[in-house]
């Protein structure tokens, strides 16, 4: 079978104002889990996420969902971040067990003084600290021939013509080093996959 994805909302509950009512996030957290526990699905097999980084850390400590799980990100200001600055950054995951961090794609490129499309800052502090890495979203914008729009502002003047999505998603892959990337239409990532004889998730 395949695997599963879930993602940790974030909800609009206020789980500090209800305490009374005896729930917390981590009881949320733990009921979505569970869920995959009641029908003998292997851990292996799930991939929990979320924008709420305490979320995956809470997975990553308490749980044996740890090992897939991931954070997200779309935190605008890491593009102006220095390395140092992203170091920090990304220590609260290292020291909590995360081993995966999901960007937006323009978190992870930007345009050199030559006009070519290179891994950003972010990109490569994350590799340094030994973070895997997953993208998001491949075709998700506008057509890449107008700038693609906000999944590709780093790397608009460098875009051209719908085509560059190939050439975007194996800078992505080659240069950058993601293990996955998100799609909302499967085929442009598959055709690339079995193009280059590789297991891009």
């Amino acid at each position: 079978g395949g695997n599963f994805v879930p993602e940790f909302k974030m909800l609009d509950y206020n789980f500090s104002e209800h305490e009374g009512g005896g729930d917390t996030r981590q009881m949320y957290l733990d009921q979505i889990l569970n869920d995959y526990d009641a029908n003998n699905i292997d851990p292996s097999r799930v991939y929990p996420q979320g924008f709420v980084w305490e979320d995956i850390y809470y997975v990553t400590q308490s749980t044996v969902y740890g090992d897939n799980a991931f954070v997200l990100d779309k935190n605008m200001a890491t593009v102006w971040y220095t390395q140092g600055q992203l170091r920090e950054y990304f220590a609260p995951l290292v020291e909590n067990g995360v081993q995966t961090v999901a960007p937006a794609i323009f978190m992870l490129l930007e345009v050199d003084v030559r006009g070519s499309i290179v891994p950003s800052t972010y990109a490569r502090v994350a590799k340094e600290m030994g973070l895997d890495i997953i993208a998001w979203t491949l075709e998700r914008s506008d057509a890449l021939s107008l700038g693609g729009g906000w999944y590709y502002s780093t790397i608009a003047d460098a875009l051209t013509n719908d085509s560059d999505v190939l050439r975007v998603l194996d800078i992505l892959y080659e240069d950058v080093g993601i293990k996955a990337v998100f799609c909302d239409w499967a085929a442009t990532a598959t055709f690339y996959a079995n193009c280059k004889g590789i297991s891009l998730r």
